[in-house]
C-alpha cells in the first residue's frame, strides 16, 4: 500500500489524473456543469478547453449582451481547437430561431461549417423556434450533408436542402433523427445514399416537392418514399425505428423482414393513416405503440423473438400474437380514460391474448362511469404481475365495480399506487375495504368478495424513498397513511391466489 502511495505524484499538490479520464468524466455532464469543472484545477481546464464533445447552449448567456458575448465564447472556443490542431468528435448547438430573438443565421452557419472542418463527425442542431405555417426559419448549411465523415445527424426546428453542388455525401451515417423538419425530396437523396444507417427518426416533419405548391405532413407509403421505390437493400442496416406524427398506410410494416431484416426496436408514436397492421419480423424484440387520441389499434403480429411489448393509449386495442419467444413482457397503459373509452369485456380479451407473456398494466382514470364494466367470470384468468392502479375524481362506488370487473378478469400478483392528496388516498381506502379484513396486527384477506374467492393472502408494502427499498406497512398506519407521510408515498398490496 505505502509504494502504491508514493508511486502518486503531484504538481503544487495536484493529484494528475490522466486526462481522457477527466475528460471521460466531464462527457456525463451537461455542458454547464462541464464547464464548471473548469475551476478544479489546471489539468481540468485543461481538459475541458479541449474537450472533443463541444456543446454551444445559447440559454446560458442572458442580458442585453447575450448574443455577443454568446458568439465571443463560441468563436473563441472553436479558435482554440483549430490553434492547438485538436479534432472535435461531436458538436450540440442549441440557438433561438428568431430574429427578435438573438438570432444569428451567420453566427449558426460559421459554428457548424467549422466543426465539420475540425473534424465533427456527430451534429445536433436544435433552433427551437418556428414561424407558423411550417415556415422554418434556419436553413442548414449543404456543407453537413456534403459531410463524409458524418457519422450521427440530429435536427431539430429546422429547414433540409441538398449538400455541396447539390449532392448527399454522408455514406458513413449511421443516425439520422429529423424532428420538426421542413423537407423537400432530399429526403430521398439521404436515404438512398446512407446504406449504413442503423437508427431512423422522425418526429412531425413536414415536406414540398419541387412541383407541388402545398405543404404536406410526412407520409411513409412502401413500396414508395415520397413517390420513389425503396430499394430492399435501402434498410438493410437498420436496427432502431421511432416514427411520431407520421402519415403511413397499412402495407407500410408488410413483409418487415424483407423490407428491415436487422429492425429490433420499433415505436410508433400517435401516427394515423394506417388500418389494420400485420406485423411479421424474424429480428423484431420491441415494440411500441402510443395512441394519444381514441383512435383503436388493430393488429396482427408475427415475432418469433420478441421481448416486450407496449401500448399507451385510450381505446383497447384489438390484438393478436401468432408467434412469440417463450419469454418476453407486455406492458399496458391507459391513460386518462373517459366516459365510454374502457371496456372491460375487451380488455380481459386481450389480456387472455397477453396470457403468455408478463402482462403489466396501468389505469390512470379520471371521471371514469361505469356504463362499460361488466362481471365476465369464464375462467381462467390472466396473471397480471404489476397492476398500477389511480382513479382520480371518480365516485367510490365506481372505483369499486371497476375493481370487481378487474378481479373477475385477471388475477394481479401486485398492485401498486400511491397517495398524493385526497383523490388519490381514495383509491386506497376502496382497496383496503375490497381486499383485506383487519385482525389486530395482521392482514386477513377478504374472500367474500366478487372475484376474491380464491384470494388466499394480502400484505400490504410501502416504498421508502430514501433508502430505495420496499418496507411492510402495519395495518394501524394503512388508512392513515395520508398523514405523515411525505407528499407523494407510493404503496403497493401483495396478493396470492390459490390455484
Amino acid at each position: 500500500m505505502e509504494n502504491r502511495r508514493r508511486s502518486i505524484k503531484g504538481i503544487n499538490g495536484e493529484i494528475q489524473v490522466p486526462e481522457v479520464i477527466i475528460q471521460h468524466i466531464q462527457s456525463f455532464l451537461t455542458g454547464k456543469e462541464a464547464a464548471q469543472t473548469s475551476i478544479l484545477s489546471k489539468s481540468w481546464y485543461a481538459a475541458w478547453s479541449t474537450h472533443p464533445d463541444v456543446d454551444f447552449d445559447q440559454r446560458y448567456f442572458a442580458g442585453s449582451q447575450a448574443i455577443d458575448g454568446f458568439a465571443e465564447f463560441t468563436r473563441a472556443t472553436l479558435q482554440r481547437y483549430e490553434d492547438l490542431n485538436r479534432k472535435i468528435k461531436s458538436l450540440k448547438l442549441w440557438m433561438y430561431a428568431k430574429s427578435e430573438e438573438g438570432y444569428y443565421p451567420s453566427l449558426a452557419n460559421e459554428l457548424i461549417v467549422k466543426a465539420i472542418e475540425l473534424g465533427a463527425s456527430d451534429l445536433h442542431l436544435e433552433f427551437p423556434r418556428r414561424e407558423p405555417p411550417f415556415i422554418y426559419t434556419f436553413v442548414i448549411p449543404p456543407e453537413v450533408l456534403g459531410s463524409a465523415a458524418l457519422t450521427s445527424l440530429s435536427l431539430i426546428g429546422c429547414t433540409v436542402e441538398r449538400g455541396v453542388n447539390g449532392k448527399v455525401n454522408c455514406s458513413r451515417l449511421k443516425s439520422l433523427c429529423l424532428d420538426n423538419v421542413f423537407l423537400g425530396d432530399i429526403i430521398w437523396d439521404v436515404i438512398a445514399n446512407c446504406p449504413l444507417i442503423e437508427k431512423l427518426t422522425f418526429i412531425a416533419c413536414v415536406y414540398k416537392f419541387e412541383d407541388q405548391s402545398k405543404i404536406r405532413v410526412l407520409a411513409l407509403s412502401p413500396p414508395f418514399i415520397f413517390g420513389r421505390q425503396i430499394v430492399g437493400s435501402t434498410f438493410h442496416n437498420l436496427n432502431y425505428l421511432f416514427l411520431k406524427l407520421v402519415c403511413f398506410d397499412s402495407s407500410f410494416f408488410s413483409d418487415c423482414s424483407s423490407k428491415f431484416p436487422c429492425l429490433k426496436d420499433l415505436t410508433v408514436h400517435e401516427c394515423y393513416g394506417y388500418g389494420n397492421l400485420h406485423i411479421f419480423s424474424k429480428s423484431l424484440e420491441c415494440i411500441s405503440f402510443v395512441e394519444k387520441k381514441r383512435h383503436k389499434l388493430r393488429a396482427r403480429f408475427d415475432v418469433p423473438i420478441i421481448r416486450k411489448f407496449s401500448f399507451s393509449g385510450r381505446a383497447v386495442p384489438a390484438l393478436s400474437f401468432q408467434t412469440t419467444s417463450r419469454e418476453w413482457e407486455s406492458d399496458i397503459s391507459f391513460l386518462h380514460g373517459e366516459t365510454g373509452d374502457l371496456s372491460v369485456p375487451k380488455l380481459k380479451k386481450l389480456l387472455k391474448r397477453l396470457h403468455h407473456s408478463k402482462i403489466s398494466l396501468s389505469l390512470n382514470i379520471m371521471l371514469l362511469s361505469d356504463n362499460n364494466f361488466e362481471y365476465v367470470g369464464d375462467s381462467p384468468r390472466p396473471v397480471v404481475e404489476n397492476l398500477f392502479l389511480m382513479m382520480m375524481d371518480t365516485p367510490s362506488s365506481v372505483c369499486s365495480a371497476l375493481l370487481g370487473c378487474l378481479f373477475w378478469s385477471c388475477r394481479p400478483k401486485l398492485i401498486t399506487t400511491y397517495i398524493e392528496g385526497k383523490g388519490s388516498h381514495n383509491t386506497v381506502k376502496i382497496l383496503c375495504k375490497r381486499l383485506i379484513q383487519f385482525d389486530q396486527d395482521c392482514y386477513v384477506a377478504n374472500r367474500h368478495m366478487y372475484g376474491q374467492c380464491d384470494l388466499e393472502e394480502v400484505n400490504v408494502e410501502c416504498f421508502e424513498e430514501d433508502l430505495a427499498v420496499w418496507r411492510p406497512l402495519p395495518p394501524n398506519s394503512l388508512l392513515g397513511a395520508s398523514e405523515g407521510y411525505k407528499s407523494k408515498q407510493i404503496i403497493r398490496f401483495l396478493l396470492s391466489w390459490g390455484q
